[in-house]
């Protein structure tokens, strides 16, 4: 693909291979630098090798993924609608074509899979056979598997097997495709450059999904195994997202909502029950919605309870703790106050035990503070009522050094404001080592002594241990 780039020079580093593991993690090319450093200290004029891994502390706080990070790093503005580029040539389209025609498919009439990836991210073989006579026996869609002679034949009477193709055959058939199905590898971000509706399925639990997300408007994330302990999606759920996929691909008005809290979309599926699915935001606010349409032929769309019909909202009574539903019904008077108190109810997203209820929003401590802070107002102060988490919001400043206690998962962190918002505004996700990852950056990236101290005592309270122990001395006798 890169060779299809005018003015580039390929050159081939076999030590570099990429291999496979059974971690599902390896970087090939520390394999390679010695090498390449050698052929740059015997090169003619000016050369150099710049090699990091761009590790932005703050890219989990911001929801990005690995390439947004990557190109805030060097300086590389995106823009909100971020889409990877896939050099297409016409010969690829033609190929593509001719492959249609020979096994009776037509352009926009088919699925592609593409279910071969690390050991540890693959959903099964006999769950994409099942996902492959689910789509043609309700919705006439015949699958052409991509993939490799490795993974065996698919005999499904829907299934067309294209193996061992180029990057230029599999780009075509992707360009031409009605659906895309795949799991967290490198044919799925390929499908990204295209205007086809795509779910992929999350099976490892190691990296956050936003992080290695599809960069598509038209992308579902599977994520409902992080948020259970089956190992991986149902395939009730993923023929539920499907289904969701395809209404509204036939109705050309509607898109994958964007979040009432922060304006991303919501596009990681949690759970479905086989009418509604629930969708969450990365900044893990939860919306339920219907899968199929309604009579008028669209879906219910996000919106503040009320705000049509203003004479119909309620005054505030601050004399007690608000809940999100009710400054929903009365922005107007959230705007006329300078402190307001919200509870928001603590608990583990359970996707098999919480009934999904079209409409239904559910607001995480992330989720409310971004909600909030567009509207101006900031916590200054929160405590613990048994079950339920009560924040104090203020419009005026809140002091530095303020310690407060933000849920995290199933734990707390007490740190500042300011630090909260900065590196730790991911809490739905809570994955304490993480935490250490972000110290880690921070000392690569030589910042600030003192923020990288403070980041890892926030570290070691949230999850003791030998390994955030270490990084507290680290952040305290590394020199600046």
């Amino acid at each position: 693909m890169v060779d299809r780039l005018e003015n580039v020079e390929i050159r081939w580093y076999p030590k570099a291979k990429d291999i496979l593991s059974k971690d599902g993690t390896n970087n090939p090319y520390d394999l390679a630098r010695e090498e390449v450093r050698n052929e740059i200290s015997g090169s003619n004029g000016d050369a150099f090798l710049a090699y990091a891994h761009f590790p932005m502390p703050d890219r989990h706080a911001r929801q990005e993924s690995t390439l947004e990070a990557t190109a805030r790093t060097i300086g590389l503005p995106l823009g909100k609608d971020v889409r990877p580029y896939l050099p297409l040539l016409p010969s690829d389209i033609q190929w593509a074509s001719n492959f249609l025609s020979e096994n009776n498919l037509k352009k926009d009439g088919y699925a592609v899979i593409a279910p071969l990836s690390w050991p540890n991210k693959m959903w099964g073989k006999s769950n994409f056979e099942s996902l492959i006579d689910h789509l043609y026996q309700n919705f006439g869609l015949r699958t052409v598997v991509a993939s490799y002679p490795a993974i065996g034949l698919f005999t499904n009477s829907g299934a067309v097997c294209a193996y061992d193709l180029s990057l230029g055959q599999l780009a075509g058939l992707l360009s031409l495709a009605g659906l895309y199905i795949g799991l967290d590898s490198g044919p799925s971000h390929m499908c990204a450059f295209f205007d086809v509706p795509m779910l992929v399925l999350y099976i490892e639990k190691k990296v956050i999904p936003f992080e290695v997300r599809t960069l598509s408007p038209h992308s579902l994330l599977v994520v409902e195994s992080f948020f259970s302990s089956a190992p991986y999606p149902s395939i009730e759920t993923v023929s539920d997202s499907v289904r969701f996929l395809l209404e509204m691909k036939s109705n050309k008005d509607e898109e994958i909502p964007e979040c009432l809290a922060c304006g991303r979309k919501m596009d990681h599926v949690v759970a479905t029950d086989g009418v509604n699915i629930r969708l969450m935001c990365s900044c893990g606010l939860v919306y339920d919605r219907i899968i199929r349409k309604t009579e008028s032929g669209k879906f219910r769309q996000i919106r503040n309870q009320g705000k049509e019909n203003p004479t119909t909202q309620k005054p505030l009574n601050l004399k007690h703790p608000l809940q999100i539903e009710d400054v929903l019904e009365n922005e107007e008077a959230l705007k006329q106050e300078n402190f307001v108190t919200l509870s928001l109810p603590l608990g583990h997203i359970d996707p098999k035990n919480s009934e999904i209820t079209p409409g239904n929003f559910i607001w995480g401590f992330d989720s409310l503070i971004y909600w909030m802070g567009k509207r101006g107002y900031l916590p200054f102060e929160s405590s613990w009522d048994q079950d339920k988490l009560l924040i104090k919001f203020s419009t005026s400043s809140y002091p530095e050094g303020d310690r407060l206690i933000f849920p995290w998962g199933k734990k707390k962190i007490v740190t500042s404001v300011s630090r909260y918002l900065h590196w730790y505004t991911f809490s739905r996700w809570s994955d304490p080592k993480i935490l250490v990852g972000i110290v880690k950056s921070m000392t690569e990236l030589n910042l600030s002594k003192k923020e990288r101290f403070a980041c890892s005592i926030d570290a070691f309270r949230t999850e003791p241990s030998l390994r955030s122990l270490r990084w507290i001395i680290k952040s305290l006798f590394r020199l600046d």
